[in-house]
C-alpha cells in the first residue's frame, strides 16, 4: 500500500461515525434518551416516511431499533438535549437526524383545537379537580392529538373560570377536520362541567391572522352538567341534583351529535 493510500485510510478511520442517508444523518449505536413522541413499526423506510409526514409535532429525529424494525420519533435533536446516549447494552439503536435541507423552513401556518368547559355553579362547591383530565382530539382521518392542560381550577370554580385543554399545532394546508373529543378522568377527585365547546383556530394562508370557529357545542341545560370521575358514585349527596346521568370515567363529544358517557 502506497503512502497516499495509507494516509487516506488513516483519515477515514478517525472520521465521525455519522453518515448521510437520503436527508438524514446516521449515528450508529446511539439514541436520544427520554424524548420519544411516537412509536412506528414497519422498518427503516416506514420510519423515515413517518417522520417526514408527521403533523402533530415537528419531527427532528428518530431512534431505530435494529432488533425489531421499530423506531421512536422525536421532536428533539442531539443538539437540543446535549448529545446522544451511546452506552446501551448490545447497541440496539441507530439514531437518524433530519439534515437541515430535509427539515426545510418552519411554517407559520397551523391549526389548533381547544376544549373549553364551564365549571361554575353558584349552588355547588368543589367543581374543579386536582386530577388532570385525559383529552384526545380525533380528526376525520383518524389522527389523534393529545390535549395539553392550559387552565383547570383545582377546587371550586369561580364565576368566569374555565377548563381549557389545547391540541398541538397541526400544519396547514390540511383538509382534516375535527371529528370528536374524548375526555377521561384520571382520578377519583370528581370534576363538574357544563357548556362544553370545541374551538378551532387557523393561522396563516389562506387566512390573515386567526380564523376562529366553534365546530362543537354541548349543553345539558336546566343547570345540570357532566361529572367526570373514576368513582361513579361521586354524584351523591349535594351534587345529585346537578349531574345529568351520574358520574362517569369517560365521555365522548361527537361533532354533530350528542355527548356519550362510557
Amino acid at each position: 500500500m502506497n503512502s497516499r493510500l495509507k494516509l487516506f485510510c488513516a483519515l477515514l478511520c478517525v472520521l465521525p461515525l455519522a453518515s448521510v442517508h437520503a436527508g438524514y444523518s446516521l449515528t450508529p449505536n446511539a439514541a436520544i434518551s427520554g424524548h420519544n413522541k411516537k412509536k412506528i413499526s414497519g422498518g427503516l423506510d416506514a420510519c423515515k416516511k413517518a417522520c417526514d409526514s408527521e403533523r402533530s409535532f415537528v419531527c427532528k429525529s428518530f431512534d431505530y431499533d435494529k432488533r425489531n424494525g421499530t423506531c421512536d420519533l422525536s421532536d428533539k435533536s442531539a443538539q437540543d438535549v446535549g448529545g446522544l446516549k451511546t452506552n446501551y447494552e448490545g447497541n440496539p439503536y441507530d439514531h437518524y437526524a433530519k439534515t437541515s435541507a430535509a427539515r426545510g423552513p418552519m411554517t407559520a401556518n397551523y391549526r389548533a383545537y381547544e376544549l373549553i368547559m364551564d365549571c361554575y355553579n353558584a349552588s355547588m362547591r368543589n367543581t374543579g379537580s386536582k386530577n388532570s383530565l385525559g383529552v384526545v382530539f380525533v380528526t376525520s382521518s383518524g389522527q389523534s392529538y393529545q390535549g395539553r392542560k392550559i387552565m383547570q381550577p383545582s377546587e371550586t370554580c369561580s364565576q368566569g373560570n374555565k377548563i381549557v385543554y389545547r391540541s398541538p399545532q397541526i400544519a396547514l394546508p390540511n383538509q382534516d377536520t375535527i371529528s370528536k373529543v374524548v375526555v377521561s378522568a384520571t382520578g377519583q377527585d370528581a370534576l363538574w362541567a357544563n357548556k362544553v365547546q370545541i374551538h378551532q383556530y387557523d393561522k396563516g394562508a389562506p387566512n390573515t391572522g386567526f380564523k376562529h370557529l366553534i365546530p362543537g357545542n354541548w349543553d345539558t341545560g336546566h343547570g345540570k352538567g357532566y361529572c367526570l370521575s373514576l368513582d361513579r358514585g361521586d354524584n351523591r349527596d349535594a351534587w345529585t341534583a346537578y349531574v345529568a346521568g351520574g358520574c362517569t370515567p369517560k365521555m365522548t363529544f361527537q361533532i354533530g351529535r350528542g355527548a356519550k358517557a362510557h
